[in-house]
């Protein structure tokens, strides 16, 4: 059975104080499988990422940026390789 603890490592505070509920249930919501590669926690080894589909810093609010439609569960690896990929397509979402 997948673990329901968030182990948040990198920026807890930035993603506001429901990141953690919201974190969870995405991952709840996706059956604790990698949306892009397929990977389960369970098969991992850790819990997944969860990635916003929209970057947190164009949000006015946590509470709208960590809204379950912008979550997506992703497995480290596809979550690097979004990631890039975003920055590639994206310029403007860059971190400084």
């Amino acid at each position: 059975m997948p673990s329901f603890a968030v182990e948040l490592g990198g920026r807890p505070g930035r993603r506001g104080a429901n990141w953690e509920i919201q974190a969870r249930q995405a991952r709840q919501r996706d059956g604790f499988r990698c949306q892009a590669c397929g990977v389960t926690e369970e098969e991992l080894g850790r819990q997944l990422d969860v990635h916003h589909k929209i970057p947190f810093s164009s949000f006015k609010s946590n509470l709208e940026a960590n809204k379950l439609e912008h979550l997506v569960s992703l497995c480290p690896a596809c979550h690097t390789k979004l990631e890039a990929q975003l920055r590639r397509e994206l310029p403007l979402f860059r971190q400084p």
